[in-house]
Order: C-alpha cells, then sequence, then structure tokens
C-alpha cells in the first residue's frame, strides 16, 4: 500500500546526555503500510561537548543492523552550535511498510554534554 501524499514526521528529543550510550526511542510508521525514508539527523546543543570521544547517533532495523538507514557523528561543540547536513546514508534507502526504527546513540562524549536530537523521517 502506499499513499499519493507522503508525511514528513520530526521526532525530537530534548537535552539528550551526551555521555551515555543507548536506545533513544522507537519510530514507526504513522499509518499502516506507509514506508519510509530517513532524510535528516541533526543536533543542537544545549551544553558544550567534547573530550576524546565522539557520539554518533544513528537510526536503524529494531533488533537488526543499527546503522542501516543512516547516522551522525556529533563533533565537540559549543553551546548553540548545531549539527547539520552530515547525514552518512545506510545501505538500505527505504524503511519497509509496518518496520520500527530504532533511533540509538553509539560511542559517547568524555565530557558532559547534552543537545537537541532531531531525526526526520519522510513517509509514504
Amino acid at each position: 500500500m502506499s499513499y499519493s501524499d507522503g508525511l514528513q514526521v520530526t521526532y525530537t528529543i530534548p537535552a539528550r546526555v551526551l555521555t551515555a550510550a543507548g536506545d533513544l526511542f522507537i519510530a514507526s510508521s504513522p499509518r499502516p503500510g506507509m514506508t519510509g525514508r530517513l532524510t535528516s539527523i541533526c543536533a543542537v546543543m544545549t551544553a558544550t561537548a567534547g573530550g576524546a570521544g565522539t557520539p554518533v547517533i544513528q537510526a536503524g532495523v529494531d533488533g537488526g543492523d543499527v546503522d542501516a538507514y543512516g547516522s551522525v557523528t556529533i563533533p565537540a561543540a559549543a553551546a548553540a552550535d548545531s549539527i547539520h547536513n552530515t547525514l552518512v546514508r545506510g545501505p538500505v534507502d527505504r524503511i519497509p511498510a509496518d518496520s520500527l526504527v530504532n533511533i540509538s546513540q553509539l560511542g559517547v562524549s568524555t565530557t558532559t554534554g547534552t543537545a537537541d536530537i532531531v531525526v526526520t523521517i519522510e513517509w509514504s
């Protein structure tokens, strides 16, 4: 099933602490039968992050390939900096119908930092 009018859905995780790796949230299509495409992962720093570690925000198959759809590396950054237009596409372009998308963080910042993480998926 396909819908002629696609929906662009933006998911926001406010004030994500970048010193802890793990799952952030699970996204699913807004209507049954819709397929999707990851269009962006952005971060707006709400507190300075830095140190030796490099957090990576990734979108992948729930219970499977964690970066199948794409990922973004968050470099050391000052508060109010934004990280955008750096999406690295994964090997899978389309999110299958009725699939769950796991948004997670791999790697950590060694100094405390937080960011608002914004993930956009186009569903059709």
